[in-house]
């Protein structure tokens, strides 16, 4: 009777993984591989480099090669030339917090600026609906200059989604999907959604900020998100563990490119 009810509790445990490896398999019918912000700006020799930025792109690379996805998107960060990230139009230097306040109409408020700065495109505010914390930064990334430009070895396509964010000179835009504070968003969601897509794979720069953000985004949207940790790079150690802890906390899954035959086939 022991061995009889040995055997069952086995095949029962052997039809559970088996159900649960198809319900895994199952869960990533239509996934789209994302590359934030691989640009020059990013890398060594830009702007605002990330230390070791170009190495993520031989595994992005890779993944793109390997495995079958419903969509691929690049974002790229698209900066006017007085962006409020800027420390230039602040008169500040760079890594200074600064607190920007926003009308109703999510206009950004001239109370916030500080006396140095040479910002025109504040209005009075009567109201002050939204505030947010911003480090001000180099000035990087400006539309249509090569410092801008997509790293040259990373492999794209014309059908690929390209989504060009911080277009707007008065808040930054962390997420491929939405603005810091989600004052403004992108139309990477409609895209996604159009093409069926379930689930996405995090890649590109930087671990902590745009990578981040956009996985916690896409959570929140319903995405199942994979993180693909050594697809990407950080800005500081510390900073990568902050997000780690907070993605597990969001229930994201944390993985790396070795692990991607077993979700992706």
């Amino acid at each position: 009777t022991t061995k009889r009810f040995a055997g069952r509790m086995l095949l029962l445990l052997l039809l559970v993984l088996a159900c649960g490896g198809t319900a895994a398999r199952a869960a990533v019918r239509r996934p789209a591989l994302l590359a934030i912000d691989v640009q020059r700006c990013f890398t060594e020799g830009g702007t605002l480099p990330v230390p070791d930025g170009g190495a993520v792109v031989p595994p992005i690379n890779r993944v793109r090669a390997r495995y079958a996805f419903a969509a691929h998107v690049e974002t790229l960060d698209w900066h006017p030339h007085d962006h409020v990230s800027f420390a230039s139009v602040w008169g500040l230097p760079v890594e200074q917090k600064v607190n920007l306040t926003y009308n109703s109409d999510n206009e950004l408020c001239a109370q916030c600026l500080t006396p140095n700065a040479t910002i025109t495109y504040a209005v009075p505010c009567v109201d002050v609906a939204t505030t947010l914390a911003q480090k001000t930064c180099a000035d990087h990334c400006v539309a249509n200059t090569t410092d801008a430009a997509l790293y040259p070895t990373l492999h794209v396509d014309t059908t690929d989604i390209t989504i060009y964010k911080g277009t707007l000179q008065q808040v930054d835009f962390y997420s491929a999907f939405f603005s810091n504070g989600h004052l403004f968003s992108t139309t990477l969601d409609v895209q996604l959604r159009a093409l069926g897509v379930d689930s996405v794979f995090v890649t590109g720069l930087a671990t902590e900020y745009c990578c981040f953000y956009t996985a916690m985004d896409a959570a929140t949207l319903g995405y199942d998100v994979y993180f693909v940790w050594d697809a990407t790079r950080p800005k500081s150690k510390a900073g990568a563990k902050q997000a780690w802890l907070a993605m597990q906390k969001q229930g994201i899954h944390i993985v790396n490119e070795a692990d991607l035959p077993s979700i992706l086939g």
